[in-house]
């Protein structure tokens, strides 16, 4: 079969709050199943999809810095299950690497709208990049 997978990423700094998305500016995608969104990646089609998330960040204050993968769909914003990373520096300004690997299940039933993916900060930080691998693999 065709290989559907999608990169989407963005390497501007950006100082994020907790509860903000993170942004995604570029993408490269082979197949019709996803694509760019705003700063979402938008499903197409139903399946299973293997995520990969690497983020380049660093804490802001004196909260732990993280990210969570979330998902919006017609039955409103929700966390996707465990797909969630945090890091602790007692000195902001450190920088970390951050990552999740997640699957994600798009039903047929999620098509009366279509199902967003975004990475939304879990605490204040400064992302220099971020690089999420989407392929689907049933």
């Amino acid at each position: 079969g065709d290989a559907m997978a999608g990169k989407f990423f963005s390497t501007n700094s950006v100082t994020l709050t907790t509860g903000q998305t993170v942004p995604l500016t570029t993408s490269r995608v082979c197949g019709c199943n996803m694509k760019l969104d705003s700063n979402s990646i938008e499903f197409l089609s139903p399946g299973t999809y293997l995520v990969n998330v690497s983020i380049t960040a660093a804490q802001t204050g004196t909260t732990a810095m993280g990210a969570r993968l979330m998902i919006d769909s017609p039955t409103g914003v929700m966390p996707s299950e465990g797909a969630v990373v945090t890091s602790s520096d007692a000195t902001a300004g450190n920088v970390r690497s951050l990552s999740i690997t997640d699957t994600i299940r798009v039903c047929k039933s999620c098509f009366c709208g279509t199902p967003k993916l975004y990475v939304m900060a879990t605490g204040n930080m400064t992302v220099s990049n971020i690089i999420v691998t989407v392929a689907k693999v049933s």
